[in-house]
């Protein structure tokens, strides 16, 4: 499983090199600004999404794991080699006899594998909300310039 970074999400790199395109007055270059950067929070928190469902299936997969595990332990038999193998892939030590003792070995294990995924996700899940905020205030921040720029064209066209 990958470490949690999600600053590794970031399509526009330094804000220096965004491209604001032509801008007439200073409220409208703060306008397209806040949209740039409520969009690039959108693609952060979109990313962040996506993290979080691979995690959950890998807990998913991991309490399949820990339920065979425990029907193993009952009968005593060596690990599937579908267990081995996707233990192997995580760098876990599968179980190496089949007693009682190496299988809660086992069992204790990938239920410490389930739960530091489980904390990968929550460190995500606080990343996720922080970009919406971030997101919707970038926005709302759009919104009431544009809405002080019609206030002052509208003086503007009164007076």
């Amino acid at each position: 499983m990958n470490s949690v970074n999600p600053a590794n999400a970031s399509n526009t790199g330094k804000i220096e090199d965004i491209n604001l395109g032509p801008a007439d007055s200073l409220q409208l270059m703060f306008v397209k600004l806040q949209l740039v950067m409520s969009a690039e929070c959108k693609v952060q928190a979109e990313r962040c999404m996506n993290q979080i469902r691979n995690i959950q299936a890998e807990q998913e997969q991991a309490a399949i794991m820990i339920e065979l595990a425990q029907r193993f332990k009952v009968s005593e038999h060596k690990p599937s080699r579908e267990m081995t193998e996707w233990m192997g892939e995580r760098n876990m030590k599968p179980v190496d006899n089949d007693t009682r003792e190496a299988w809660d070995v086992t069992i204790r294990t990938l239920a410490n594998y389930q739960e530091s995924i489980g904390s990968q996700q929550q460190t995500l899940m606080t990343f996720l909300q922080d970009f919406m905020g971030q997101y919707s205030s970038y926005l709302q921040g759009a919104s009431a310039a544009i809405g002080e720029a019609r206030s002052t064209l509208g003086s503007l066209i009164r007076a």
